[in-house]
């Protein structure tokens, strides 16, 4: 049997993209070697794209609307980023990393990799602004070839392995902090539980109102963190009178660094988790007017705000002489919790603002559950290592990309990403793929689990191995032994521009018949009818 290759190149020369009309929203088909593609328009301002016609429909109408504007694309990146990790991963990155001074530059390497993943995914939407689903859609055009392979791998690893189960652990884990209870571990994993279960009937529920509460929680949020930002200032200014020596966490910021890569590794991956969410809003593209404009404009927004008072609410952690270097490191997922009853003490200040938390934590998982909703629809319309691996394959993706839209005849994107930014964005990834297999202090067993430490790396790549072993029993070796092919079909589902993709199965005797009335994205090509000299005749189906 034969398996596509993904390094395969057009063995044609450059199309010219140029007598394409840039205002129609029907569908045109065009062939470049062994890749064809769509051209389409959507109705949500954006231009013509060119997408290879195995992945899934181009919806030229969004079917959940246009409700996303300026104020949610914000909101949408902000509630995602400010989930649980500001006020739970800085103790264990000050635990990790040794000292203030290194934890405070992790910060700052976070946020200059927010801008760099930004601009990654800035320039992919800006060669799809009619496809709403962000990772899925960019990896499935950038390695369409085997077909369906990333969609596929994509899938298992987004609907499997990629819930938010830490940010709902996080919440339960304040929300009996604000009981004043000490919960048993199943306790804490029944809360965590019953507060997805409630964040995704929300999202369920209805698609507008799920967005306008990702907004006002998200107002809450920054709220929060400016609010203990000028604590920070109030507590460096000397004015609180439980913090006597307010500066002692900055003298000699750098003692005790560590030097273990190890360690190092876990901080950065807390530190890329803390900032997760600056791309939340291109899972929505589709529903967005005027789409790259509004996220390049807002989404960077976004990242600054988020970018300055982080690095705010780590120096008001730090500034509390009550909470020492070694206490807050151990503080783990209550590490806000710690610093507010430093400042204010144990009572009731400390619990409406664990009560913040909650609702911050509650933020989360509802911008999460939207944005991943999108991506599982996109996954869902194909019937089909973990983060690191899929970020590394989306940067080089990049690469790809531009070489065959030009090879299309197309201009410039509506936004390009600096090579730098690229450059950095892939070996910050390639780091974290690549530096868990180092032991950490004290042996294989001494890490933060009982068991083996590399032992989540070892199981990430048995999860692509297995990937790449389901893909290819199921689209050769069990075609091959029924006597069939797969083939994609167009459905159209509403009214509203919803339409999908499945693959059905194709006797082998009756391929030719399918592949002469169908295109490659699956649409019918011709119906039934023959002229006056036998010939079939026909238009496209709708």
């Amino acid at each position: 049997m034969s398996v596509p290759k993904f390094w395969a190149r057009p063995a044609v020369s450059e199309v010219n993209a140029s007598a394409h009309s840039d205002t129609s929203s029907e569908l045109e088909v065009i062939h470049d070697g062994e890749l064809t593609y769509t051209v389409a328009k959507a109705h949500n301002g954006s231009g013509l794209t060119y997408q290879e016609a195995v992945g899934a429909p181009v919806e030229s109408k969004s079917p959940l609307g246009y409700h996303v504007g300026w104020v949610t694309v914000i909101f949408l990146n902000v509630n995602q980023m400010i989930g649980t990790g500001i006020f739970s991963t800085p103790g264990t990155i000050l635990g990790r990393t040794g000292s203030i001074g290194l934890a405070l530059f992790y910060w700052v390497i976070g946020i200059l990799l927010a801008v760099a993943g930004f601009a990654v995914y800035l320039e992919l939407a800006s060669y799809f602004p009619n496809r709403s689903g962000s990772e899925v859609v960019y990896l499935e055009q950038a390695y369409p070839r085997p077909k369906h392979f990333f969609p596929i791998s994509f899938a298992f690893y987004s609907v499997v392995l990629s819930f938010s189960a830490s940010n709902a652990i996080v919440l339960s884990n304040y929300l009996w902090a604000l009981a004043h209870k000490t919960p048993t571990d199943w306790q804490v994993k029944g809360v965590a539980v019953a507060a997805y279960t409630l964040a995704a009937i929300c999202v369920i529920a209805h698609n507008k109102y799920s967005l306008w509460a990702t907004n006002l929680i998200g107002g809450v949020k920054i709220l929060t963190l400016i609010f203990i930002s000028i604590t920070g200032f109030v507590v460096l200014g000397g004015h609180v009178p439980r913090v006597s020596d307010p500066g002692a966490n900055f003298r000699n910021a750098f003692e005790g660094t560590t030097t273990n890569g190890n360690d190092l590794s876990v901080a950065l991956v807390n530190i890329i988790f803390a900032f997760s969410g600056y791309a939340n809003a291109f899972a929505l593209v589709n529903e967005i007017k005027n789409p790259i404009p509004t996220l390049k404009r807002n989404g960077a927004v976004a990242v600054s705000i988020v970018s300055v008072l982080y690095i705010l609410c780590n120096i008001a952690y730090f500034s509390a002489v009550k909470v020492p270097k070694e206490t807050f490191a151990q503080s783990k997922a209550i590490a806000a919790s710690v610093f507010f009853a430093a400042v204010f003490g144990e009572g009731r200040a400390q619990d409406a603002l664990n009560a913040l938390v909650l609702i911050s934590a509650f933020g989360n998982l509802l911008a999460v559950l939207i944005g991943q909703s999108r991506l599982i629809r996109e996954i869902g319309s194909l019937k089909s290592y973990p983060d690191g691996v899929f970020f590394v394959a989306m940067a080089i993706g990049v690469y790809i990309i531009r070489y065959r839209q030009k090879r299309l005849g197309r201009g410039r994107p509506a936004f390009k990403a600096w090579d730098i930014c690229l450059i950095f964005f892939l070996l910050v990834q390639v780091y974290t793929i690549a530096t868990p297999w180092i032991p950490p202090k004290g042996g294989p067993y001494a890490g933060e689990v009982s068991f083996w430490y590399a032992t989540y790396a070892a199981v990430g790549i048995g999860v692509i191995v297995l990937c790449v072993i389901y893909y290819v029993i199921w689209m050769y070796v069990i075609p091959n032994w029924r006597g069939y092919r797969l083939r994609p079909e167009i459905l159209t589902v509403d009214d509203e521009g919803a339409n999908t993709h499945r693959l059905v199965k194709i006797p082998v005797e009756e391929l030719e018949k399918w592949d002469r009335e169908h295109d490659e994205a699956g649409r019918l090509r011709r119906r039934n009818g023959v002229d006056e000299n036998g010939a079939e005749t026909g238009s496209f189906g709708k």
